[in-house]
């Protein structure tokens, strides 16, 4: 899902609960699914996978500001070297919160 596949709606329920659902229910809106790739990366904070980095690192250019918001907060979680580098793109992100996110990451990883 953090990459925009929405093939398993089990997967939106219980990412996504009752509001997960809701989008289901009614379809997938464009302006809405943006949340999916944000459940998506909520879960992985707290279940961590890494089979999941390329995606976690590709989702820190997402459109969206929340999901580069988790991608700092997942790489700092988990201490993730290899998000180092968009880490440090987005410690100059538009968004406070997602800068937040970067300095803490980058923070947890320390000097090479």
């Amino acid at each position: 899902m953090l990459d925009g596949d929405d093939s398993d709606p089990g997967l939106i329920v219980a990412l996504g609960g009752p509001p997960g659902q809701a989008l289901i229910d009614r379809g997938l809106p464009p302006h809405l699914r943006y949340w999916l790739r944000v459940w998506a990366a909520r879960g992985l904070f707290w279940a961590w996978d890494d089979l999941a980095l390329p995606q976690l690192i590709e989702a820190g250019e997402d459109e969206h500001w929340r999901v580069r918001e988790w991608v700092g907060k997942i790489a700092g979680r988990y201490a993730l070297p290899r998000t180092r580098e968009v880490l440090e793109r987005l410690v100059h992100d538009d968004v406070p919160r997602v800068r937040t996110a970067a300095v803490r990451a980058l923070g947890v990883l320390g000097d090479d």
